[in-house]
């Protein structure tokens, strides 16, 4: 492979990245190109990098996940009013699984509702089902428990205090505090202040609460808080540690230069959801969330840089696999109704 010329401007602040920051946009491209093949009903094996094809990754796009889309599909239907939508969101997203949401469904009747939330009722149908072997909370994000003297304890006692913090924030009127100032950053301020909440699961909370009609922050293409997997990616791209902060100016030359430094990279563009019919390109968030990506990547892709890790992870713990020719038809995506659509003379 010829060695990459990147831009003067690039090296002036990363110095000269490493084969990892070339990884970054392919991952990007690859991964997406995946999505679309699943999405066309084209059957395995849907791409000849090894790594992609053994291994399980987030989508190149946020929204297109898995929970994202569940998550979509609640907000699209959240319209009565912003208290109502915050806690239908949250509530969906302190579990993060659809599989819980649907427990609550069926056991409610109907799909959870500010006129059927009832702490303790919620509290008991997801600790019976916890106790019968069925997992409650996703592990896609590490959720405190409280361990505190005097805290919740026995079973059930992580669900009941995450329920309690849920109650809290609507007891305290979160949304009235997040809808007014409209801003990404007020939103973590806020939602980082109640146990448990990290401001990067915060800033996670408030971007699905942007799916709702009711939020659309101001600040959507200036600020983000990168993750640990995103902080680890950047010092594998670039060969070195930065600091939180200086990840977050990172990842948004990234966002800005980004239809220069693919092309450098792999001769492409990135790519956009326009050929699934909405005008949007990647958004900061993606361009966070494909850091942490290529540093797990990177563990096998370029072991050499594993150093450069605070984790300390060397292997990838998900696998994925599929037979060739097997087809996995993925569902037609749903996005945020008000996400603007493309139309035909676009």
């Amino acid at each position: 492979m010829n060695k990459i010329v990147w831009p003067s401007w690039l090296t002036a602040k990363l110095r000269q990245p490493t084969p990892a920051f070339r990884s970054y946009w392919h991952f990007i491209q690859e991964r997406h190109r995946i999505t679309l093949a699943r999405l066309a009903g084209k059957a395995a094996p849907w791409t000849e990098d090894a790594i992609l094809g053994r291994y399980k990754f987030t989508n190149t796009f946020r929204v297109l996940d898995r929970e994202s889309q569940t998550c979509v599909k609640i907000a699209n239907s959240s319209n009565r009013s912003a208290i109502e939508a915050f806690f239908r969101i949250l509530l969906f997203k302190i579990f993060n699984l659809t599989s819980t949401w649907e427990l609550l469904c069926g056991e409610l009747g109907e799909e959870p509702l500010l006129i059927n939330w009832d702490l303790n009722h919620y509290a008991e149908i997801l600790t019976r089902a916890h106790k019968r072997g069925q997992k409650i909370f996703s592990s896609a994000y590490v959720l405190w428990a409280d361990q505190r003297e005097g805290s919740i304890r026995g079973p059930g006692s992580k669900t009941r205090m995450w329920l309690n913090t849920l109650d809290k924030m609507l007891r305290d009127n979160v949304p009235g505090s997040i809808i007014p100032a409209n801003t990404y950053e007020h939103a973590v301020k806020v939602l980082s202040g109640y146990d448990g909440i990290q401001d990067f699961t915060a800033q996670q909370y408030a971007t699905d609460f942007s799916y709702t009609r009711w939020f659309r922050p101001t600040d959507s293409e200036t600020f983000i808080l990168p993750g640990p997997g995103s902080i680890d990616g950047i010092a594998k791209c670039s060969g070195r540690v930065f600091d939180k902060a200086a990840c977050s100016i990172i990842i948004q030359v990234m966002r800005v230069s980004g239809s220069e430094l693919s092309q450098v990279a792999i001769g492409k563009e990135p790519p956009t959801l326009r050929s699934l019919g909405v005008d949007r390109p990647m958004d900061l968030i993606d361009y966070q969330s494909a850091f942490c990506e290529v540093d797990k990547y990177s563990r096998v892709a370029h072991p050499e840089l594993n150093h450069l890790s605070k984790q300390k992870r060397e292997k990838i713990k998900v696998s994925y696999s599929a037979n060739p020719g097997e087809v996995r038809l993925l569902p037609r995506p749903v996005f945020p109704s008000w996400w603007q659509t493309v139309t035909e003379n676009q």
